[in-house]
């Protein structure tokens, strides 16, 4: 078969002759490709089950094999996968990290952004908090340790839809359980450069795995009341194109917590930061005529927790749907995506008097709604080397509501504040170029029109009804260009990266001002976005089976307009907009101010022997410095706030007993110091912590016992103006099985 007929027949759902090729949208065949002759042979075709069981390996496995021009010749026979419920995807990007789907459900963290934490150091949430104890308004994700922040600066999508909130950027993390998922792409810099509007750092592509199989299961039970129940069933039905699939999944995690701040210095107001989450999803999908594939998604979900402070908490609300419609014919193939979300999300703060003994609210954001929208179209002209078009338009709107300054025994004034942000956007992606010498050029370029509309501010006393403040900013519009130009040489491992990524403000940043104690932070309906430019050098040795393969990549970037709290002045005083600040207090504005420089270095190794014992580590360091410009001079040559300087993990997996059905892991993490605050006043410890696992396999299940942060390491996520420090959990004992099955 050649090269233009599998194409064909990955579109048209394989249905072919001679009862190789017969099935629908889920199918899935393993192809070898003979170079010499153009031409391809079956290699092996199972059951849809057991082939998306090791799909995720066979396709992306950890270290991801250099891109290959396909008008240049390779020594070896190259194996593909190829699904039909999905286009067939381009080369991924050089510095691209893998995860796949068996490392995402056997690794130690429950949570997928812990996984992150471990498998790709420089990832991470806003503070060292994960996501099960974190507010939701500080879980944006970062994929470079260079100025995180709450809103987070990458973008995360499921099989092409946007997972970043509609109002504030961050991402409900507990609702993506890595047992649902065929594999992770981390594209951080250049990687992913181009990829969206909110890629600033990278860009996170989680694909959910679809079709028939497999079953999926898991429970798991640790001190302290904290239980995780999730689990995935496929459900095959009939249809006239010859069969679809129902996929239903949920996941239930709770936990009474544990308090937050040092016990040195908790008192009665400090209590455990528990956390309840629900969220269950139905994906069915479809064959159509002429090979297309029409998938449908649903989801909803709820998440509560608690802020450690008796009176705070959050919760958050929401549900997701989309639909897909992949097509083909003889030149193009193509899939069109549209979706929805829905968000409500409330957070009432509060902070504590003297001695911790009793709080006292601060602001009470009582409903914030929210509710995004999109569609996006991709096509991908049929041949080697053709580019893929993708023309995507979204729409964000949302506002807060909130309830403010608490005098006495409760508010005087209600706040109501948001708008409308749309995107339209244009990308070109063309995959590796042959050039001369044995390398190969490729590239994306992306347009981002963006405008921002319904501004409104409106501020009363609930005492009168009156009006204390009513604001309509202008609606503003603009483009913001980005993209990536990546030079290869395959045969060498090295290559070259120049990229642009732009970031747009959320709504949360553009609208919604905050007050911690006496201090208040006002919005800027005037931001801008924000432009990283930057270069990378890169080396990789792809896995070849046993043995070693690492990579090594070299990246320098400089950080243009970050959004920024700048400090404009102090109380006593009054203050546009805010009023009155007494004594002690601070007024702070979000600004585009200055620029962030930066450089690092990222690299990972992997050894595996013939017998499964496993040595891998990680490691990303880097160092980025404040260029204050004109309205933040006393920040110049500073750190940015929450930026760690190192992060790594070493892994050690040991197979053993009879036919290796028992396996031991260990984990050692850790991280250098960071600042708590811009004038890099406040520190926080760097620590190393030790996770350790044992399992025993029993046919379809695997039985665990795992230990996280063994030896109680010190991690330390936060320190207040006060000197009060917060940490992550302590050690904490958990066990559990995984099941998977047909």
């Amino acid at each position: 078969m050649r090269d233009r007929q599998v194409r064909h027949h990955a579109r048209a759902g394989w249905t072919g002759t001679d009862g190789l090729l017969r099935g629908s949208g889920p199918s899935v065949a393993v192809w070898q490709r003979r170079p010499a002759r153009g031409t391809w042979r079956l290699a092996s075709l199972a059951s849809t089950t057991a082939l998306l069981l090791a799909a995720p390996a066979l396709a992306q496995p950890r270290a991801t094999a250099p891109v290959v021009p396909a008008t240049e010749p390779v020594a070896s026979p190259e194996t593909i996968i190829v699904r039909a419920d999905r286009i067939t995807p381009l080369p991924p990007a050089p510095g691209t990290r893998v995860l796949t789907g068996a490392e995402l459900v056997e690794a130690i963290p429950v949570r997928l952004d812990g996984v992150l934490r471990i498998e790709a150091p420089g990832a991470g949430l806003f503070r060292r908090t994960g996501s099960q104890a974190a507010n939701a308004t500080i879980q944006g994700l970062s994929l470079r340790p260079l100025a995180p922040t709450g809103a987070g600066r990458a973008e995360v999508r499921l099989d092409g839809v946007p997972q970043n909130d509609p109002f504030g950027g961050w991402v409900v993390w507990g609702r993506l359980d890595p047992l649902f998922f065929d594999g992770v792409e981390v594209r951080a810099g250049i990687a992913g450069a181009g990829d969206g509007p909110f890629a600033l750092t990278g860009s996170l592509d989680l694909q959910e795995t679809r079709g028939s199989g497999p079953a999926r299961a898991r429970l798991s039970v640790a001190e302290g009341s904290t239980v995780t129940v999730s689990g995935r069933l496929p459900v095959r039905f009939p249809v006239a194109a010859g069969g679809g699939t129902l996929v239903l999944a949920g996941v239930h995690d709770r936990s009474d917590g544990t308090v937050p701040v040092d016990p040195a210095q908790a008192g009665a107001a400090d209590i455990p930061a528990g956390h309840e989450l629900s969220s269950v999803l139905a994906v069915a999908t479809v064959p159509l005529d002429q090979g297309a594939v029409l998938s449908g998604r649903m989801a909803v979900f709820s998440d509560r927790r608690g802020a450690g402070l008796v009176g705070g908490g959050s919760s958050t609300r929401g549900a997701d749907a989309s639909l897909a419609l992949r097509f083909g014919t003889d030149r193009v193939e193509g899939r069109v995506i549209g979706w929805a979300q829905q968000r409500r999300f409330a957070n009432r703060t509060v902070t504590a008097g003297p001695g911790r003994t009793a709080t006292s609210t601060a602001n009470d954001q009582f409903d914030t709604p929210a509710s995004a929208i999109g569609v996006s179209l991709l096509l991908a002209p049929v041949g080697a080397g053709s580019p893929q078009l993708s023309l995507e338009w979204r729409r964000a709107s949302g506002e807060t509501r909130e309830r403010f300054r608490f005098l006495g025994p409760g508010p005087t004034r209600q706040r109501v504040a948001g708008g409308a942000a749309d995107v339209t956007s244009l990308s070109v992606t063309v995959p590796p170029q042959a050039l001369a010498g044995g390398w190969a050029l490729s590239g994306a370029v992306r347009a981002d029109a963006w405008r921002l509309t319904q501004g409104s501010r409106i501020e009363q006393d609930l005492a009168t009804g009156l009006d204390v403040l009513r604001e309509a900013p202008a609606d503003r519009d603009g483009i913001a260009t980005s993209g990536r130009l990546i030079a290869a040489h395959p045969a060498s491992g090295i290559w070259l990266g120049l990229g642009r990524s732009v970031r747009l403000p959320t709504l949360n940043e553009l609208h919604r001002p905050f007050r911690i104690g006496n201090d208040l932070t006002e919005a800027n309906a005037g931001l801008a976005p924000e432009r990283l430019d930057g270069v990378e050098l890169g080396w990789r040795r792809p896995a070849q089976g046993e043995g070693l393969s690492g990579s090594v990549t070299l990246w320098a970037a400089r950080l243009e307009g970050p959004v920024t709290n700048v400090t404009l002045g102090a109380g006593p005083g009054t203050f546009p907009r805010a009023g009155f600040l007494p004594a002690g207090s601070v007024y702070r504005q979000r600004l585009n101010a200055g620029a962030i420089e930066a450089a690092g270095i990222e690299a990972a190794a992997r050894w595996s022997s013939a017998g499964g014992l496993v040595l891998a580590g990680s490691v990303a360091a880097g160092r980025a410095r404040v260029d204050g410009g004109a309205l933040l001079p006393a920040l110049t040559g500073l750190e940015p706030a929450q930026s760690p300087q190192v992060a790594a993990s070493l892994a050690l997996t040991v197979p053993f007993g009879r036919d290796r059905l028992w396996q031991a892991d260990a984990v050692v993490r850790a991280e250098g110091r960071r600042f708590e605050d811009d004038l890099n006043t406040r520190r926080l410890d760097g620590f190393v912590a030790v996770d350790l696992r044992l399992s025993r396999r029993t046919g379809a299940a695997q039985w665990f016992v795992a230990i996280e942060n063994a030896g109680d390491a010190r991690v330390e996520t936060a320190l207040s103006a006060d000197g009060v420090v917060s940490l992550a959990g302590p050690r904490q004992l958990r066990v559990g099985v995984i099941w998977t099955g047909d």
